[in-house]
């Protein structure tokens, strides 16, 4: 019962594999034989530098919320995790996919896609000299990820130009003509579209997995900004009840939708969850424990899931903003990392609760720059491919909060 919250964990955890770790020698004037109280060890890591990654989004979200802006300047982070509820599940680009899956790379998942970079990769290394091996040449250049990021990019695109070379005239591929790598890549390119660049959050995990999402919901597919009455019969009743007409709604529920327009017409952030349940009612995610029906979707997140018909009443009663919630129509189910198509990270809170309305770098990108290393060095070379980001590019830079 004395023991650290699983909140300070989760901080904890961010701290030491942002390089915060404070050694024993770095106070002196503690007596070494000294054991540190359970109750404040976690106060023992240094709060490292704050990575600014994305200026203009921390101003938009100062103008939308007060008070998760504060929570995000005084401690924005991300890392690489296990997949856990509360966390984040980032897509990852297809060529960054073969570049794992060529590495040898678990997350990268079997693909012979990855063995024909390999090889690509191996026709351009240099002759080996100063006794060098071949194989230390490829595992060299293999960790170049700018450059087999690039090489796996004109794989694909050779691949799909000969695919486009099969389509009739009718605009269809005959995929009696596509050898297995090709009949690999227009399934893996097409699954990509569909969830490109796509942002989850994780809201259950099944029990004892480290690596799959059974639920979560994608957090930057904003659908709505506004909820008139039928889209609000559509989030709270659910669009199959919706089109059953002889299900009529009771006077209850009307009264409620009205309310629920009221509250949420001018102003509201409603988002595509993903392709699963869309006959469902929304679900309904915010910050705040106290709202009646409110579950946490894991102990210490403070993320909580629920409580639709007390926000609509508190946001009426000007205790809350419009834009404190979110409502997702749709889930993503049985998300998995071994597929090589996902990458879980862990964050802070704001980042996984503000809105992703109009942000001027988008979602993905924030994350993927804060958690640093490679996953940084995807993000710029995704970012140069959108010459309509270019104004909203700012850098990274550090600051001391």
């Amino acid at each position: 019962g004395s023991g650290p919250s699983p909140e300070a964990w989760r901080d904890f955890r961010a701290r030491l594999i942002s390089g915060g770790l404070k050694l024993t020698t770095d106070d002196d004037s503690k007596d070494a034989d000294e054991a540190p109280d359970s109750r404040n060890v976690l106060s023992t890591v240094a709060v490292s530098k704050r990575r600014t990654v994305a200026p203009k989004n921390e101003e938009l979200l100062r103008e939308q919320n007060l008070d998760l802006w504060n929570e995000y300047i005084n401690g924005a982070w991300a890392h690489l995790s296990p997949v856990e509820a509360g966390g984040l599940l980032c897509r990852i680009p297809l060529a960054a996919q073969l570049v794992n899956s060529m590495r040898g790379n678990k997350s990268g998942g079997e693909s012979q896609l990855g063995e024909t970079l390999k090889a690509r990769l191996l026709s351009e290394l240099p002759q080996p000299e100063n006794n060098r091996s071949r194989e230390d040449i490829f595992l060299s250049w293999s960790r170049n990820t700018e450059y087999c990021f690039r090489l796996a990019e004109s794989v694909i695109q050779e691949g799909l130009e000969r695919i486009m070379e099969t389509v009739s005239d009718k605009g269809q591929v005959d995929v009696g003509k596509l050898n297995n790598v090709e009949r690999e890549l227009i399934i893996r390119y097409s699954q990509e579209q569909e969830t490109w660049q796509s942002v989850c959050l994780v809201l259950k995990v099944p029990s004892g997995s480290v690596a799959g999402a059974s639920d979560a919901v994608a957090i930057n597919r904003p659908c709505a900004r506004g909820i008139d009455e039928r889209l609000a019969r559509i989030l709270l009743l659910g669009l199959q009840q919706q089109q059953q007409q002889q299900q009529a709604a009771s006077d209850a529920d009307e009264e409620t939708i009205s309310k629920f327009a009221q509250a949420f017409g001018d102003e509201a952030g409603v988002y595509f969850g993903g392709p699963e349940q869309q006959d469902q009612p929304a679900l309904l995610v915010h910050g705040f424990g106290e709202l009646q029906g409110a579950v946490e979707v894991a102990p210490g997140t403070r993320i909580f899931t629920g409580g639709a018909l007390a926000a609509i009443d508190g946001v009426l009663a000007g205790r809350y903003s419009p834009l404190d919630f979110r409502w997702f129509i749709g889930r993503h189910q049985n998300l998995n990392v071994l597929t090589g198509e996902w990458c879980a990270i862990a964050c802070a809170r704001p980042i996984a609760l503000k809105q992703c309305l109009g942000l001027p770098k988008p979602l993905w990108h924030e994350v993927m720059e804060l958690c640093g290393g490679e996953n940084s060095v995807l993000s710029r070379m995704e970012f140069a491919k959108r010459r309509d980001l270019e104004e909203a590019d700012e850098g990274a830079e550090e600051s001391e909060q």
